[in-house]
């Protein structure tokens, strides 16, 4: 299980893209362990941009079968009890079947384990606190003791697996967690479970995850994820410490090795004789130098190379908006951005190249563009499942658009009723507006951190408990989440007189206020959890 953020109300990441009835083509395959063989449970999921297509369980032989609707790009996630979720791409392109056969890689365990503990239904898969600490036995394993009111106990394991939470040993069955690990489910005897936990019974760690295609496009897409993350890998390895001696003849050697894979990937275009693996090397070869190097007008040559109906633009949509942006910019035409819009490409494509488009014109402040293709939208899409997103992103007539005032407000405060929260106390602070529901916001321990290193520096936080009750929050807090800032006190769920206030719709969202009560940054903590922590520091230290 991964710690991971849920956006209610109107957004949920994970809900299902509406389709039309006949499939376009069939994604067919197998998913088996690292020794070859089936596993006791598997599961797969499909998505595209972010949305789930298919979510399922595997047959016993680890078969699969998933209609898929329209061209473009998918992701796929191909997941099992003992073994490492295995992720990649996958692009469609033409009606028939895309056939992948995949064996997963098994977990790779901390060597030596000094310290486990359970989390589970009796403490609300909290992994910050009231975590049950096992104990190591002689023979080996690990136990602990869980006393339960519920029918059946369900629990993973901590400190098993580097930054997550993973299956035991121990398990009557296996239940899919939805994030690519499985829980444990054991029913516990006069409501009490011992856990066992026994590293002998865990397959052998090792292997190498292995996808294969039967056609060499993505085959090819395959290979460039790995070469991806293999070299974000060895960069994080090969990175000196800033200022360090070697500092720069490491990054003269990265830059070198960024321009070899781009040059690489050019000439694997010049040499292929089909020309969609010409176009698949050539959009692989900008995704490359736009993730590692900077956009400049030889890529734009590149970029008219690939039509812009390709599917493949799907597979890195982003790309193909930041080269229209860049268009935009350099040379005030909008060739690129017109032919993708007029193309026939698949709503939700063109959905998910807006939003990307928007996101780029909005990092360069250019509010006239970001009107332009937020009223075409509004034109074509406001009925797709990311118009939520897109209209608390990029709405710049919001009450809590960057660059706007702080609406005012006056609320009083859950802890003390006496007291009131309002926006004239908070101007000569940077402040956080923080728009939250119990359990489903798992940047809280980001935004405790915050507060800690820069409460000294004038940061304030004010929370609103948007999506559940007074006590809700207050059973929460005292659950290892003290969030020792100050909170509103909201009289109803999805109080509608709070959340018209600030123009929010749903949870989490932040708005960020600088000193003199400006906007700096809002929307859905999710999106901008690594932004969001630099933003919040520029703010407090401005003027210091």
């Amino acid at each position: 299980m991964r710690l991971t953020v849920i956006l209610v109300v109107a957004l949920c990441v994970m809900c299902t893209i509406p389709a039309p009835a006949q499939p376009y083509a069939m994604l067919r395959g197998t998913v088996v362990g690292a020794d070859g063989k089936p596993l006791k449970q598997a599961n797969l999921r499909v998505e595209k941009h972010g949305f789930t297509i298919k979510d399922t369980a595997l047959g016993p032989d680890g078969t699969f079968e998933v209609p898929l609707r329209e061209t473009g790009a998918y992701r796929l996630m191909a997941s099992g009890v003992n073994h490492v979720t295995a992720q990649f791409p996958v692009c469609v392109w033409k009606a028939g079947p895309v056939n992948v056969a995949v064996r997963l890689k098994t977990i790779e365990r901390i060597e030596p384990l000094e310290e486990l503990s359970l989390i589970g239904n009796f403490n609300g898969f909290d992994f910050t606190s009231k975590r049950i600490p096992m104990k190591k036995g002689r023979d080996g394993t690990w136990s602990a003791k869980v006393t339960s009111d519920s029918a059946v106990v369900r629990y993973q394991l901590l400190g098993l697996v580097e930054g997550r939470s993973v299956n035991g040993t121990m398990a009557e069955r296996f239940e899919y967690d939805g994030q690519g690990d499985y829980i444990c489910v054991v029913t516990p005897k006069k409501r009490e479970a011992r856990i066992v936990f026994d590293p002998a019974l865990l397959p052998t760690s090792g292997g190498e995850e292995v996808v294969q295609f039967d056609d060499a496009v993505n085959n090819a897409l395959r290979d460039y994820d790995h070469l991806r993350s293999a070299f974000q890998k060895a960069a994080k390895e090969r990175r000196p410490a800033r200022g360090s001696t070697g500092a720069k003849k490491t990054n003269d050697s990265l830059a070198a090795e960024i321009d070899r894979v781009y040059t690489d990937y050019l000439a694997r275009a010049d040499r292929a004789t089909d020309p969609f693996m010409q176009e698949c090397f050539r959009m692989k070869a900008l995704a490359w130098r736009l993730t590692y190097g900077r956009p400049d007008t030889s890529l734009l040559h590149v970029a008219k190379q690939v039509p812009a109906g390709s599917p493949l633009w799907c597979v890195d949509i982003w790309a193909y908006a930041q080269l229209c942006a860049e268009e935009c910019k350099t040379t005030k035409f909008t060739s690129l951005t017109d032919a993708f819009l007029s193309s026939a490409q698949p709503p939700s494509d063109k959905v998910e190249f807006l939003s990307s488009l928007l996101a780029n014109y909005m990092e360069d402040r250019d509010s006239l563009h970001v009107r332009e293709y937020y009223a075409r939208f509004l034109s074509d899409y406001a009925d797709s499942p990311a118009a939520f997103t897109i209209k608390m992103m990029y709405n710049l007539d919001s009450k809590n658009a960057v660059g706007k005032r702080c609406p005012s407000f006056s609320f009083r405060t859950m802890d003390d009723s006496t007291q009131f929260i309002t926006d004239a106390a908070l101007r000569g602070k940077v402040a956080i507006l923080h728009f939250w529901a119990p359990e489903l916001d798992h940047y809280i321990n980001s935004l405790e951190g915050m507060y800690a290193q820069y409460r000294k520096d004038g940061l304030e936080i004010v929370s609103f408990c948007i999506g559940g009750t007074a006590s809700q929050a207050a059973e929460y807090r005292k659950r290892g989440h003290p969030m020792k800032w100050k909170h509103a006190r909201i009289r109803n769920t999805w109080d509608h007189d709070v959340m018209d206030v600030f123009d929010v719709a749903g949870a989490p969202y932040i708005i960020l206020i600088d000193r003199d009560g400006i906007i700096l940054q809002s929307g859905a903590t999710f999106y901008l959890q690594e932004m969001f922590a630099m933003e919040v520091r520029a703010a407090v230290l401005k003027g210091k």
